[in-house]
């Protein structure tokens, strides 16, 4: 089977054995699943890849982070976010760049951002976390009640 052939053909194939009984409801399953995931790792390393040569090419750590975030949100197919340093006291983050990803965005990057939150949940874990309906999260009580409004 040739190499350039894509994801879509691969289940057309594994969905059109399975009607015609030569593999089983089991075993198509099994192997779709093994499709999606292998698609899955190789946007996952294409998105390491591209986030390494960013690094290698910027000329700062500014530039870096946004073009590895950029990568990252496209992997993850998210809209909005941002990248932020903690200060030297650690009490508050530096926002480097906001993405508001279209939508209504008031938040001002140059007021102080206090460390709580789905913030404070990153810090404690050392992880990179989101959440794909923030609006409808328990975070979401942290946001001033003028960026909830709309909600």
């Amino acid at each position: 089977m040739s190499e350039d052939i894509s994801k879509e053909k691969l289940l057309q194939l594994v969905q059109e054995h399975k009607k015609k009984a030569i593999i089983g409801h089991e075993l198509a399953t099994q192997i779709c699943e093994a499709i999606q995931e292998a698609s899955s790792r190789k946007k996952e390393l294409h998105a390491i890849m591209s986030g390494s040569k960013a690094v290698l090419v910027q000329k700062g750590f500014t530039e870096s982070a946004r073009a590895i975030f950029d990568h990252c949100k496209d992997l993850i197919g998210t809209t909005s976010g941002y990248v932020a340093l903690l200060t030297e006291a650690g009490e508050e983050n530096e926002v480097l760049f906001l993405e508001a990803g279209g939508l209504p965005c008031d938040v001002n990057p140059e007021l102080p951002m206090p460390i709580r939150g789905l913030r404070a949940e990153a810090y404690h874990s050392n992880k990179t976390v989101y959440h794909n309906d923030f609006m409808n999260s328990e975070w979401i009580d942290f946001m001033p009640h003028w960026q909830t409004a709309f909600r």
